[in-house]
């Protein structure tokens, strides 16, 4: 998932991850799953953060959402 350069700053990113963790929490509600998760490009991992990912600790552009946080956001 990414936004090109020309169009970032009109919240197109915010929407296409919402998008993203919608169909994600739809999802769980057939299959199991305890988080979301990315691998941000170079750059993109404040704009994950910004969003209460967290990053892995030993992989720091590997980021996580719970799946429980997710819930709160749609239920």
């Amino acid at each position: 998932m990414g936004i090109n350069k020309s169009l970032q700053g009109n919240r197109l990113g915010e929407l296409l991850l919402s998008d993203a963790l919608h169909k994600a929490w739809q999802a769980s509600k057939f299959v199991s799953s305890w988080a979301v998760v990315v691998d941000a490009k170079e750059g993109a991992s404040d704009f994950y953060i910004k969003y209460e990912f967290t990053p892995f600790a030993t992989q720091p552009k590997r980021l996580f959402l719970l799946m429980k946080k997710v819930d709160l956001m749609f239920a």
